[in-house]
C-alpha cells in the first residue's frame, strides 16, 4: 500500500489464470489515472474496501493489519 495523497491509496494485485499472470493497481478513489476496477481475462475485478483507510501523515501499517475487500465477477 502506498498513500499518494490524503484519502487515496493504491493496492497492487497479481491475477493468474491458466498460467497467464497480470499485475495491476486498483485505487480507493476512481479519478484520472486511478481506477477502482479493471476488466481482465473475462473478469471484472473491483476494489470495494481497504482498511485501515489511508490518512495523514501517510504511513504504511504492518502487513498483517491491512485488509482489502474485492469483488470478482465473471463476465
Amino acid at each position: 500500500m502506498m498513500c499518494v495523497w490524503a484519502g487515496v491509496a493504491e493496492v497492487r494485485f497479481t491475477f493468474t489464470r491458466h498460467g497467464e499472470t497480470h499485475t495491476f493497481n486498483l485505487a480507493t478513489v476512481s479519478s484520472g489515472t486511478y481506477g477502482r476496477d479493471i476488466t481482465l481475462m473475462g473478469y471484472k475485478i473491483e476494489l470495494l474496501d481497504l482498511s485501515p483507510y489511508p490518512g495523514l501523515p501517510p504511513t504504511t501499517p504492518p502487513s498483517n493489519e491491512i485488509k482489502v475487500k474485492v469483488k470478482i465477477t465473471k463476465l
